[in-house]
């Protein structure tokens, strides 16, 4: 047996113009004419993309190669055109349109020819086109891959291509359907595992959720106790400092009060005592002042006094320079000034006194003033005793503020951790969201999968439509033809059991008794039962044998042949309705239907009343119409 490989070297889209031969009858005026008056013709049309399929052939294990190519498009499952060369047709092939390259090389070159086409697709001008054109008169179609320049167009190759026929065209198309069902096949496959596997990743994601959300509201419920049980304390000890701050403070309000009433009280008691004391200094001091303004005033005078008497000296210096004869005069009047000038001394001796005398009065009024100066510094030191103390209730305060400072440090270092733990939940929220971004996008994957699994199950139901409406066809058909079979059975019994009965009555009944009432001599039946017997293998012939039988209660029953039987109802080929002459069956053949009507597949058929049993199958079963 034959084996073969094949290795697929090129399979994607290039860019092709089809040209399609046509014959137009025409004149020429500008060119010769040509026999016939036939000229070729070409209609181009671009196809952006015919898909080249190029495959290595290996056969008989290894020692055949063949380069088979394969011309398809997607838009049109009948577009096909194949090329299979050998060795042998490769030395034809090179030799005919002068190659260099040997077999082995030709699939290489044979493809980069179509790359530089697929290149070349996406230029407004292409250098190499590939064109497939097609032949009315000869059966196959010439594949070229021409390069355009502004001088010629030079075929790099031709190749002759048989287009697919019909087992061809099938071939292609189930090699086809095979291919889409393995990829239905493997997108199923992957689409479960996608699933599966993405449905364990989301019930992971959401299991994870519910767990960080748990631990995330455990988490925000003991921060909350614990903020709710920091504040509860920080509030008690803050009202506990505040009672005994308050308590310290208006104590030492109190005792403040107290001693700065007493401070008070002893401060307006020597205050009193310095200001009578000096009042009554004042007082001597305003004698003071006043005998010393009079002093003063008598020195004044004095002062004037010696004015005026140095203005006589002088006076009299010049009386005494005018009258040198009068100085014994002048001596005398100089002592007696000397006399005065000496009383004068004295008396400015006595102020001078005076003057010591009120230096020592300053002297006693400097000695009180220093004494309340003394006194007035021992209230300066009970004021810096007071202000120790004061400064000792502000160092209290201050260790006070520093242990509600203490207190305010706990409450912002709880609250950093309460920030830490915010920002920590952040985070989780963030890679809570970049999981479900992530299983967005995963969303969109299994979408995206859903939609090509549903076009996908759509050609399946096309497919499974035309396969139901092709077995609802053979089902109907095998209905028919079962309902045929039946038919022809509960024919045959009808049949049975008419000739059971027709016997049956012959024996019961005297010979010659159809005579006298002008029916034909019983015997007949005989006759009747040959011709019936003959008409099968089974001793019936007719699809649809039956007997018409007429009774009543006074006349006797009058058999009938068979072609007689038949021509009355219809069932002998000439007439146009074929009704089944079971519909003629007396009703104890029917246990159920009442006497002169009996239910058949045609309808319900009126006839008389018949004594008799119903009739059986063969085995005991009862037959399908009755």
């Amino acid at each position: 047996m034959d084996s073969s490989t094949t290795e697929v070297l090129f399979n994607r889209g290039v860019p092709v113009t089809i040209k399609q031969h046509i014959l137009a009858s025409h004149a020429l005026p500008s060119r010769t004419p040509i026999a016939g008056g036939f000229s070729e013709q070409f209609q181009e049309k671009r196809h952006p993309c015919i898909n080249v399929h190029v495959g290595l052939t290996t056969k008989n294990s290894g020692r055949l190669k063949a380069l088979e190519v394969q011309l398809t498009d997607e838009t049109d499952p009948f577009f096909l055109h194949q090329l299979e060369v050998g060795e042998d047709d490769f030395h034809i092939l090179k030799e005919e349109q002068n190659l260099l390259v040997d077999f082995q090389q030709f699939p290489l070159k044979f493809i980069e020819l179509l790359e530089a086409c697929v290149a070349s697709g996406k230029e407004e001008q292409a250098k190499f086109v590939a064109q497939l054109t097609t032949h009315n008169s000869e059966n196959y179609t010439t594949f070229d891959i021409v390069e355009t320049n502004t001088f010629r167009n030079i075929t790099h190759i031709s190749l002759k291509f048989v287009p697919g026929n019909d087992t061809a065209v099938k071939q292609y198309l189930a090699q086809l359907v095979k291919d889409y069902k393995k990829e239905i096949i493997a997108l199923r496959s992957q689409l479960n595992s996608t699933g599966s596997s993405l449905s364990a990743r989301v019930d992971d994601a959401e299991a994870t959720i519910v767990k960080l959300n748990t631990e995330l509201e455990k988490a925000r419920r003991a921060s909350v106790e614990d903020m709710n049980r920091l504040k509860v304390h920080h509030a008690e000890e803050l009202a506990r400092e505040r009672e005994t701050l308050m308590r310290k403070r208006e104590e030492e309000r109190l005792s403040a009060e107290r001693e700065k009433r007493d401070i008070e009280v002893t401060y307006e008691e020597k205050l009193r005592t310095l200001s009578l004391e000096l009042s009554s200094l004042k007082t001597s001091h305003s004698h003071l002042l006043a005998h010393s303004q009079s002093v003063e005033a008598s020195a004044m005078g004095a002062n004037k006094q010696i004015e005026s008497l140095r203005g006589e000296v002088a006076s009299l210096r010049h009386g005494l320079d005018k009258q040198i004869t009068k100085a014994e005069s002048a001596e005398q009047t100089a002592s007696d000034l000397e006399a005065q000038c000496h009383s004068l001394k004295d008396k400015v001796r006595n102020l001078e006194q005076l003057e010591r005398n009120k230096a020592g009065e300053e002297r006693r009024l400097s000695d009180l003033l220093q004494a309340a100066t003394e006194q007035k510094a021992k209230a300066d030191d009970a004021l810096e005793v007071y202000k120790a103390q004061n400064a000792r209730l502000e160092d209290g305060l201050k260790q006070a503020t520093d242990e509600i400072n203490k207190g305010n440090d706990i409450i912002r270092r709880l609250q950093s951790d309460h920030k830490s733990l915010k920002a920590k939940f952040k985070l989780k929220n963030v890679v809570t969201l970049q999981q479900e971004k992530l299983l967005d996008e995963r969303a969109s994957t299994i979408q995206s999968l859903q939609k090509e699994v549903i076009e996908l199950k759509d050609k399946v139901a096309k497919s499974t439509d035309e396969l139901q409406t092709s077995q609802a066809r053979i089902d109907e058909l095998l209905k028919q033809l079962n309902e045929a079979k039946g038919l022809i059975e509960d024919n045959n019994h009808v049949i049975e059991y008419l000739h059971k009965q027709m016997n049956e009555d012959a024996l019961s009944r005297p010979l010659g008794g159809f005579a006298a009432a002008g029916g034909m001599p019983y015997s007949a039946t005989t006759t009747a039962d040959t011709a019936i017997k003959r008409a099968s293998p089974t001793g019936y012939r007719s699809r649809y044998l039956a007997t018409a039988v007429r009774q009543d209660e006074t006349s006797p029953i009058r058999p009938v042949s068979v072609g007689s039987a038949l021509r009355s109802e219809g069932l002998d080929g000439k007439s146009s309705r074929a009704t089944p002459a079971a519909s003629r069956l007396p009703s104890p053949l029917r246990p159920g239907i009442p006497s002169g009507s009996v239910r058949l597949p045609g309808g319900t058929a009126t006839i008389g009343g018949m004594a008799g049993a119903a009739p059986m199958k063969p085995g005991g079963g009862k037959s399908n119409y009755f």
